[in-house]
């Protein structure tokens, strides 16, 4: 009754601006001709969006599926179809509110009401702010940009040239045993009837990553029976296939791909398995790939442009179109600066998209290693947000027989690359040649064929080959800088190149400054494994604290992000397909999106937030390193750990949580982040002792008993109670969870763990089919701060 009061006084002072807009009017018109041009705001209204209505209003049933029971928003129910005519009254309704209130009629971009209710228009920041006072209006914000997550902050993280196999990282993370149901001892399944939405840069719809049948022999099936977006009204259309069964385009473009990295992500996530061949301007090779679901169908939503830039307008406009086409998992390799979540349009759009039960997998970012780099919307608690990372498989090189000099030349050296060999020949520094970044293009004769050093940073990694290739150089060694540690990135360079990490090059450079005549050869690349060298952390990998919310743990995991091998666009679309390598959080966030979706195929009928807190709680946490090889990674660089298949498939208690209480945490109106039920506890303010609550419930279909352990940081103890857990199928138990930060020095974060073992798991490193894994609970706290009462989990 009082929303129905609520309306009526914002009906009636619509009538009144529409009768005083003879005055209002000209105001604002003679104000705008002083203005900057129109430009592009998203107005946000009252009401909440389809996905989120839970009841309140007279004759409108709720929409909400947590409300009625249910995983997925049902769009064509009748009151689905009623709620959105009552939106769609009320779009209209506004509109002629605004054109009233401005003295003219104003231009709709989009019109959002799934999972964002409200409107992208043209205004200039004068009427803006009139907008921004008219009834029904809950905020008025600029557009803003933001960037696929390829290219990283650091300026020579490229989208262009890295190399590594997509089926690497698949095995890295386990995606073969939920493929042949050896992890969990039942039917296995590569995502069939799992749906991926990718928000990117558009699609290589003639890819045969994204043919109807893949070179495994498996022929897709459309599980909607239509298709989506441009190929909706032609049945067959060129544009999709059972596999790919739907396009749109939000950028006044086409849904096809003219960057690449919209294929890219598409295939890493969910591309058929097919044998790629890779071609580079000096060598070539063939590898089997797949993405981590092949069997899942997609949709693409072509939101950014061939530069890699997104508009916020065009976001909204993707995500508020995958609740209609009723997506399961959506891939965001995109992001910008840390903002805040609670206020952010694509932020709370994605928090409508957890509404209507899609799982949103976001970038964390490209701007480490310094902390608090995450970025926006990779901080909003309700999206499952991926850091980078290596897997196993690498492209290797060598610096071999060194000779010359004053001192005793190195021993080999391993790198990486995509390269054919080069030398014996002259190897030079190029700061000796007053460039070390080689940052500019040399003049013509500068080199006579050497093997020029570079410094890594300050430019592209590509740009500083082809300028020591135009100075006359042979081959390139490019040597990390301290800051990049010891993980490299192989480049398909224009010139015989390997990449090396800090301590060598460093090395090197000392020998190369002493005496003359240094000779050296680079190895062609050669395809191998190597265990010791997957789990590090990607120096462009972003990391924590969350400087939007500290009190929700960011990133939330790691996946292979570093050379991997994926599809690209065509030159020309009815060209012969192209593969190409990227690295970028961009990269590992698919993996995750594709391991989501093999999680929801083995349990369709559990909520994003259960498949979240089951990928999160199974994080592989053993020998995770940061980007110098050798520090142990902490939760700030890998979240809860690297992504793993294998026990998350098998993983026994889940962790559920609403879009409610994530709009009632907001900071900024009272709420407190920490109390979320997330698999996950942090604390930026522990007064000396703290506290959380977490509900679990047992997804098994038998009785099991938790055992329950701690370990932390010295200094920092925690306790859980209970000790042990006995729970029945479906039912579901509070754990408290207490830390003493008393002995810890205020302002420095300390990290610990609760593990949760059940009674009949495996042995420590195996995996017998169907038995539960173990799991765990990842704690960072900050001592010192205001708050003096236990959060807890409000239940």
């Amino acid at each position: 009754m009082p929303q129905m009061v609520a309306r009526r006084v914002r009906v009636l002072l619509v009538g009144l601006l529409l009768g005083v807009a003879g005055v209002v009017g000209p105001v604002v018109r003679a104000a705008a001709q002083a203005e900057d041009p129109p430009a592009r705001y998203i107005v946000r209204l009252a009401d909440p969006p389809l996905a989120s209505y839970r009841g309140g209003i007279a004759d409108l049933l709720p929409t909400n599926p947590r409300v009625l029971g249910q995983v997925k928003l049902d769009v064509a129910s009748p009151a689905s179809l009623a709620y959105l005519d009552y939106l769609t009254r009320g779009h209209r309704a506004a509109t002629a509110a605004m054109a009233e209130a401005l003295g003219h009629p104003v231009k709709v971009i989009f019109d959002y009401r799934h999972a964002f209710n409200g409107l992208a228009v043209e205004l200039t920041p004068a009427q803006a702010d009139v907008v921004r006072g008219l009834p029904d209006v809950a905020d008025v914000q600029p557009d803003f940009e933001r960037h696929t997550l390829g290219q990283g902050g650091n300026p020579d993280e490229n989208d262009t040239g890295s190399t590594e196999e997509t089926g690497a990282g698949a095995q890295w993370i386990g995606a073969p045993a939920i493929w042949d149901g050896t992890a969990t001892g039942k039917p296995g399944t590569r995502g069939e009837g799992v749906v991926i939405g990718v928000i990117d840069t558009g699609i290589n719809v003639n890819h045969p990553s994204f043919t109807a049948k893949g070179d495994d022999g498996y022929q897709h099936h459309n599980p909607r029976g239509r298709f989506y977006g441009l190929c909706a009204p032609l049945d067959g259309a060129p544009f999709c296939n059972d596999k790919l069964i739907g396009v749109h385009d939000f950028t006044a473009t086409s849904p096809l791909d003219d960057n690449g990295h919209g294929s890219h992500t598409a295939s890493t996530a969910a591309g058929n398995m097919v044998s790629a061949r890779v071609s580079a301007p000096t060598t070539s090779f063939t590898q089997e790939i797949s993405g981590v679901a092949p069997h899942a169908n997609l949709i693409s939503y072509k939101a950014c442009l061939v530069i890699g830039s997104c508009t916020g307008v065009s976001l909204v406009a993707a995500v508020d179109q995958a609740i209609p086409d009723g997506v399961d998992v959506l891939n965001f390799s995109i992001g910008g600066g840390p903002s805040d979540p609670w206020r952010d349009a694509d932020a709370q759009a994605f928090l409508g998209a957890r509404d209507a039960g899609v799982l949103a997998v976001v970038a964390a970012g490209n701007s480490g290693p310094e902390a608090g780099t995450v970025g926006s919307p990779a901080g909003a608690p309700w999206v499952l947000s991926v850091g980078a990372s290596t897997h196993d498989r690498l492209l290797l090189s060598s610096v071999a027989g060194l000779a010359g000099g004053a001192t005793r030349p190195p021993d080999d050296i391993v790198g990486t690359s995509l390269t054919a060999g080069y030398g014996p020949a002259l190897v030079v520094y190029a700061g000796d040649f007053g460039d070390p970044l080689c940052s500019g293009a040399f003049l013509p004769g500068t080199f006579h064929g050497e093997i020029v050093i570079c410094d890594r940073g300050g430019n592209a990694r590509l740009e500083k080959g082809r300028n020591v290739r135009l100075g006359g150089a042979g081959g390139m060694i490019l040597g990390n800088s301290a800051a990049d540690g010891e993980a490299t990135v192989a480049d398909a360079q224009e010139l015989p190149t390997v990449a090396i990490g800090f301590t060598a090059g460093r090395a090197l450079k000392e020998w190369v400054s002493t005496g003359t005549g240094h000779r050296g050869t680079i190895t062609p690349t050669a395809v191998g494994r190597d265990p010791t060298r997957a789990d590090v952390l990607a120096g462009f990998s972003s990391r924590g604290p969350n400087s939007e919310a500290p009190d929700v743990l960011k990133p939330d995991v790691t996946a292979p992000g570093v050379d991997v091998l994926a599809a690209v666009n065509s030159a020309n679309p009815l060209a012969p397909a192209q593969f190409g390598v990227l690295s970028g959080t961009s990269m590992a966030s698919p993996h995750t999106a594709g391991a989501a979706a093999l999680i929801r195929a083995l349990h369709p009928d559990w909520t994003p937030a259960q498949v979240v807190s089951v990928l999160t709680s199974t994080g592989h946490l053993p020998g995770l390193r940061e980007d110098d090889g050798v520090t142990p990674a902490d939760p700030f660089d890998r979240g809860s750990g690297r992504i793993d298949l294998v026990q998350a498939a098998r993983a026994g208690l889940v962790l559920g949580e609403t879009g409610g209480k994530f709009r009632a945490a907001n900071p900024a109106t009272g709420g407190d982040p920490a109390t979320l039920n997330l698999a996950t506890l942090s604390h930026q303010s522990c007064p000396g002792r703290c506290a959380w609550q977490r509900e679990v419930t047992n997804t098994l279909p038998t009785a099991t008993t938790w055992r329950i352990s701690t370990v932390a940081a010295d200094g920092l103890t925690l306790t859980v109670t209970p000790r042990a857990l006995r729970l029945a199928p479906g039912e579901t138990a509070v754990l408290t969870l207490a830390a003493d930060a008393t002995a810890l020095p205020r302002g420095q974060w300390a990290f610990g763990s609760v593990t949760l073992t059940p009674d009949t798991a495996a042995p420590a490193g195996t995996a017998r089919p169907g038995t539960p894994a173990v799991q765990h609970l990842t704690v960072a706290v900050l001592p010192g701060g205001p708050r003096a009462e236990p959060t807890r989990w409000p239940g």
